[in-house]
């Protein structure tokens, strides 16, 4: 899981709905398919908190690149074209700007008054609905989909030592159980049929698997794992 900090006017837009932010490339890139642990101010002491008891999901990243010219904040995305003035207010907005004079300003304040250019990610996310079975029947069909077929599962007589399993049926619930198109789904799944015993995953032109959500392709989960 990745961890995002916002300021307080960034967090109170995000709890609104605002389910996007820019920032600067890391050292190791946020990558779709991770969940993102979101705080208002993490790490301030009396004001840190956690905004989602849920952590969403990456769905989408795009490079970035933002300059100033002609006197304006000027954008592409991947290398591509400049925006219009038009997709930049709307990129402004999404981001949660009030306008597209407020998102220059910020941005001239706080990377562009130093420096003549900044390069970042535009990171996306989506809510998930958490899943816990209902009912005994339900739970073992969950189990017997995933976990009985999953690398981190009991084999014969062993003791499970999933984590996954051992905090959710300790806590009621676990962030790695969730919805997907309606079907409830294990996000650190790993296909025992799939995995060799040196890690590697067997007929991977042929056994790669579409995660229908995201617009990707996984191996053996939803989580990033394997991508």
């Amino acid at each position: 899981m990745v961890a995002i900090s916002f300021q307080p006017w960034k967090a109170a837009k995000v709890e609104q709905g605002c389910c996007q932010t820019i920032r600067k490339q890391r050292k190791r890139p946020i990558l779709v398919g991770q969940r993102l642990q979101l705080y208002q101010q993490q790490r301030v002491k009396g004001a840190s908190r956690k905004l989602f008891a849920f952590d969403p999901l990456c769905s989408e990243v795009d490079d970035i690149f933002l300059w100033w010219d002609q006197g304006a904040v000027q954008v592409h995305f991947n290398e591509g074209k400049p925006l219009s003035e038009s997709d930049r207010e709307a990129l402004a907005v999404a981001d949660g700007f009030k306008s597209l004079d407020a998102f220059e300003q910020f941005f001239f304040d706080t990377h562009l008054s130093k420096d003549d250019h900044f390069t970042g990610q535009l990171i996306k996310w989506t809510h998930l609905k958490p899943y816990f079975p209902s009912n005994g029947s339900s739970g073992f069909a969950f189990e017997g989909k995933f976990c009985a077929r999953c690398t981190k599962g009991p084999k014969g007589d062993s003791v499970n030592s999933c984590a996954v399993m051992l905090d959710a049926w300790a806590n009621s619930h676990t962030q790695h159980w969730y919805y997907q198109e309606g079907e409830p789904i294990c996000g650190q799944f790993r296909d025992r049929t799939l995995i060799t015993r040196n890690g590697s995953v067997k007929g991977r032109a042929e056994r790669r698997i579409h995660h229908p959500q995201l617009n990707l392709f996984t191996w053996a989960t939803t989580e990033g794992i394997l991508q």
